[in-house]
């Protein structure tokens, strides 16, 4: 039973990689060069979470309930991207930090 519920995670997870429009996005942007596209993913980010505000605020002035499965698709969007691009900062903050230890030298002598 273990098993099969492993399997078909495995299955919906690589079915929405392959074909969800957002997650298509995110994958080309792993991809890129990570010095600039962690700022680009911040403002995808803020744009889904804007439009989500937006969606609730309708709900509540009384657009049907259903619109929620929007609202939370966009919050869920819009989180996926301001990690990412947090992700993407710390990453770059890393490399910096390496790249200057070893441009001062201060990685020598060290066991």
């Amino acid at each position: 039973m273990f098993s099969a519920l492993w399997n078909l995670s495995i299955r919906t997870r690589s079915l929405l990689d392959r074909y969800a429009p957002t997650n298509r996005l995110l994958r080309r942007l792993i991809t890129r060069e990570p010095a600039r596209w962690p700022s680009f993913a911040l403002c995808w980010g803020a744009v889904f979470l804007i439009a989500a505000i937006v969606i609730a605020v309708l709900v509540y002035l009384g657009l049907p309930e259903i619109w929620y499965l929007l609202f939370f698709l966009l919050l869920y969007d819009g989180a996926k991207f301001i990690a990412y691009a947090l992700r993407g900062y710390a990453a770059r903050r890393r490399q910096r930090r390496t790249r200057k230890r070893t441009a001062t030298g201060s990685d020598r002598g060290q066991v």
